[in-house]
C-alpha cells in the first residue's frame, strides 16, 4: 500500500521521520514551514493519506479526506492537541463513520460548540510557533504504534478514534457515529439508519410480533 503522510510541527516531524526510517512504502511531506498555506499539488499517488499534526488542522484533514474519497483511497488523522493525541477515524471504508462525521459529532455534543468552532477556525489559519513540548519516548511509542497499525491492524481504526493523554498516560477508544446522509462513510445508506428498518429488524427478532399494540 502506497502511503503519503503530511506532518506539521516538531513532534509530528519526529514521528514521521521514525516511520520514514522503518517503512519503504511511505512518502513524507512536511508542511511545518508552510502551513496553513499549502498546495494540493503536493499530493502524490497513494492509497492511504495521513495527517500527522502537532496542532488541530480541521480544514486540511477535510480537504485530504475529500481527495482520498474522490480517488478511492483511505485517510486518517493523528492530531496532537496537548495533552491529548487523537488517532482516527479511518475514512472511506465500508465500515464506520468518516472524519467529517467525527468533527460534526464533536461539535454537536460539545457544551461549548461555538468556542470549539472558533478554535478550529484559528488553527485553520495559523501555525503555532513551536510545540508545547513532548517527551522523546512518546515519539518512539506513537511511532511504533503507528508502524504496527499500518502494517498489521489498519482496520482497527474503521469508525473509531483512539485518544491518549500524554500526561496521565490514559488511553481509550470510542466509536464514531456517522451523520445522517453522509456520502463518504460506511453509514451513508439511509435505509440502514431509518426508524422503519430498525422496527422491522426488531420484529424479525421477535418472530414477527408487533412491538406496540
Amino acid at each position: 500500500m502506497k502511503i503519503q503522510l503530511f506532518s506539521i510541527g516538531k513532534f509530528a516531524d519526529e514521528i514521521a521521520s521514525f516511520l520514514d526510517r522503518n517503512m519503504d512504502n511511505i512518502q513524507i511531506t512536511q508542511l511545518s514551514g508552510i502551513y496553513p498555506e499549502y498546495d494540493m499539488e503536493l499530493l502524490q499517488e497513494a492509497e492511504l493519506f495521513i495527517v500527522l499534526s502537532s496542532q488541530p488542522c480541521v480544514d486540511l484533514c477535510k480537504n485530504l479526506e475529500k481527495h482520498a474519497y474522490s480517488i478511492g483511497a483511505k485517510f486518517f488523522p493523528v492530531i496532537a492537541n496537548q495533552p491529548m493525541v487523537t488517532i482516527g477515524p479511518l475514512s472511506n471504508t465500508d465500515e464506520g463513520a468518516c472524519y467529517h462525521c467525527f468533527v460534526d459529532r464533536v461539535l454537536q455534543h460539545s457544551p461549548i460548540a461555538a468556542v470549539q468552532n472558533s478554535v478550529n477556525e484559528f488553527y485553520n489559519h495559523n501555525m503555532i510557533p513551536s510545540d508545547m513540548g513532548f517527551h522523546p519516548a512518546d515519539v518512539s511509542m506513537f511511532g511504533n504504534w503507528l508502524l504496527y497499525t499500518l502494517e498489521h491492524n489498519l482496520g482497527s481504526l474503521e469508525g473509531q478514534i483512539f485518544n491518549f493523554n500524554t500526561y496521565s498516560r490514559y488511553g481509550y477508544k470510542s466509536n464514531v457515529i456517522g451523520v445522517h446522509g453522509c456520502e463518504r462513510c460506511g453509514t451513508q445508506n439511509e435505509a440502514a439508519r431509518s426508524y422503519m428498518t430498525l422496527e422491522n429488524m426488531f420484529k424479525n427478532e421477535m418472530g414477527g410480533k408487533e412491538l406496540i399494540k
